[in-house]
């Protein structure tokens, strides 16, 4: 299986001078291809779930069944990693 992990805010990896138009192109990219068997698609963020959830809406973009891994849920940013790859499975 592959696993495809989205760090919403460049807060898991420091890439931030072309984080935005590397996030679209993957989107695009990502979604406008069939998701079968060997892809999943999940979120993952070193700021809070809430935050998240504002600034993926805030991009139009709709996640309702892609997981999602947060500093809500771990401190570590190893571990929202592992989380998010956990959620994606």
């Amino acid at each position: 299986m592959h696993l495809v992990m989205f760090d919403i805010d460049g807060t898991l990896v420091e890439s931030y001078d072309f984080d935005s138009s590397c996030f679209v192109d993957a989107v695009v990219d990502i979604l406008g291809v069939r998701i079968n068997d060997d892809v999943a698609l999940v979120f993952a963020t070193g700021g809070w779930l809430e935050s998240a959830k504002m600034k993926l809406s805030a991009a139009e973009i709709h996640f309702p069944d892609i997981p999602i891994a947060s500093a809500s849920d771990h401190y570590s940013r190893l571990e929202i990693m592992r989380l998010a790859e956990i959620r994606a499975v």
